[in-house]
């Protein structure tokens, strides 16, 4: 049990140290509003969820390994099964931890949140389809910018958005369920180790 719970432990504290790092890098562009903390690539290397997909992935290989008992199937599987879940939580799964806001306007400062959705709607309250506003945008004519023609003609822009106030509260989400599924992979393990050695 030492051998598969020791190994977690010191992989998951060297991560956080690892997070520490990357905070300390983005701290300047977070303060200045350039980036936002909720960008697929910060989030995934801040707050608890860095050291979280690290133990996932170290549980994973422990089950799967116990499981296959062959190197490379079990790397293989591993890296297949991380990438698809990774790429699922960033794109399906995460959006979804708490109901997004919807808000007047486009593209708010950069540091406001994550943009999930944006669209306009027409004068008369429906929404427009994008070959609409393509249309749109190639028949608009002046100096001013497009949001701008836009609201002049009675359009409204809006955006659905996960506020930076959400991060840690995401972070949490994430890193539980990471854990809890590391927990029982590891638990998996010993128990198939356990039950070969009977």
């Amino acid at each position: 049990m030492s051998t598969l719970v020791l190994p977690a432990l010191l992989l998951t504290a060297v991560m956080g140290a690892v997070t520490a790092l990357f905070y300390w890098y983005l701290r300047p562009f977070l303060a200045d509003g350039q980036v936002s903390e909720f960008l697929p690539l910060a989030f995934g290397t801040l707050g608890v969820a860095f050291a979280a997909w690290a133990l996932f992935a170290y549980a994973l290989a422990a089950f799967l390994g116990t499981l296959f008992r062959r190197l490379v199937p079990t790397m293989a599987v591993t890296l297949i099964v991380y990438i698809v879940l990774a790429i699922a939580t960033a794109t399906s799964i995460r959006p979804h931890y708490e109901a997004p806001v919807t808000e007047a306007g486009w593209n708010g400062p950069a540091g406001a949140g994550w943009v999930i959705s944006s669209w306009v709607d027409a004068p008369d309250g429906q929404r427009v389809s994008q070959d609409t506003l393509n249309s749109l945008a190639a028949s608009a004519q002046g100096p001013e910018s497009f949001t701008d023609w836009l609201t002049q003609h009675g359009y409204t822009m809006w955006q659905s958005i996960q506020p930076d106030s959400r991060f840690w509260r995401f972070q949490l989400t994430e890193g539980g369920w990471l854990l809890g599924t590391s927990a029982l992979l590891i638990g998996g393990s010993i128990w198939l180790i356990r039950r070969r050695g009977a």
